[in-house]
Parts: C-alpha cells; sequence; structure tokens
C-alpha cells in the first residue's frame, strides 16, 4: 500500500503529466504566445505595405521612378536629368556616379 502511494506521488510530481511537466508546460505556452503575437506583428505590418502598393494606392510612375533611383537602372535610350541645386549652381562636386549617389545629395 505505502508503494503504490510512493509510487503515484513520484509521479503525480515527475511524471509526464505532473506538477514540473505543468510548469514546463506553462512556460512553452507563454513562449510560443509571445513568437505567435510578434508573427501576428510581422504580418499585419507586411498587409499595410501590401495594401499600400494596390493599384489605387500608388501612382505607377512614381513607383517606377523610384524604383529605378534605388535600384540604380536606367533604360540605354533614357536621358536623365539632374535637378539638384548642387548640381546647378556649379558647386565644386561633380556629378554622381550613380543614380544612388545623386538621390542622396544634400540640397544647400
Amino acid at each position: 500500500m505505502i508503494a503504490m502511494i510512493v509510487y503515484f506521488g513520484w509521479h503525480g510530481v515527475h511524471g509526464d503529466y505532473g506538477i514540473r511537466a505543468r510548469l514546463q508546460f506553462e512556460t512553452e505556452i507563454g513562449r510560443l504566445v509571445e513568437q505567435r503575437d510578434a508573427i501576428v506583428a510581422r504580418r499585419k505590418e507586411l498587409e499595410s505595405r501590401v495594401a499600400l502598393l494596390q493599384s489605387a494606392a500608388i501612382d505607377a510612375d512614381m513607383l517606377d521612378e523610384r524604383a529605378r533611383a534605388n535600384l540604380n537602372l536606367a533604360h540605354p535610350d533614357e536621358i536623365i536629368i539632374y535637378t539638384s541645386p548642387a548640381l546647378s549652381s556649379g558647386g565644386t562636386r561633380g556629378l554622381p556616379e550613380t543614380l544612388a549617389q545623386a538621390g542622396s545629395l544634400s540640397l544647400q
């Protein structure tokens, strides 16, 4: 009889579903809830960014212009005109070599 009480008591504390396992389960649940909340927040952020890319919300020409400037791309037959005041005032700095450099010129 005492052996049964000890057996069930030990498994009640140390077993797969005992008190110690319950604490581990609760810790794991807390970690997974935090991870889920981070994933949900990231998903909402991505959904809002995708909503900005809908055709009704963005001008296609502006998107094309920004993409070309950020990626430093231009068609071979295009003429690029720099409109920065630093370039038109005859400053000591030369023309930028890339579109990305042209976009990062400070306005003086």
